[in-house]
């Protein structure tokens, strides 16, 4: 049920990793990225793309998926997402799947369940 609410934003819900060292790199890996896009990010675009670096492995074929994101959300030409994407893709795989992680907690009420579904 999740794939069909949530997909391609699932990974946006996953736990922070809750070890301190996985979390101090990927922030390093963070400022990495904003020097690749050679432009300051917002706020939003600092947390997207944090996200991105914790969880991109929970994105069902992500490597279709996340190029035309990060084009569209970071306003970026498909080169630099497609570049951006590569370092991400990287940064991921060396993060422990298995990592222990903070729990997530959606609640959907019936309002907006209705409001799903109607979609």
């Amino acid at each position: 049920m999740e794939n069909v609410w949530l997909h391609p934003w699932n990974f946006l819900f996953a736990g922070n990793i809750s070890d301190s060292g996985t979390e101090k790199t990927l922030l390093n890996e963070l400022v990495r990225l904003e020097k690749a896009m050679e432009r300051k990010l917002t706020r939003t675009e600092r947390w997207f793309l944090y996200k991105l670096l914790q969880n991109l492995q929970y994105i069902i074929r992500h490597d279709e998926l996340v190029i035309p994101l990060l084009k569209v959300y970071l306003k970026i030409p498909l080169i630099k997402a497609i570049t951006l994407y590569k370092l991400i893709e990287t940064v991921n795989s060396s993060i422990n799947r298995f990592a222990q992680r903070h729990p997530t907690v959606l609640l959907l009420d019936h309002v907006s369940l209705l409001h799903i579904l109607k979609l």
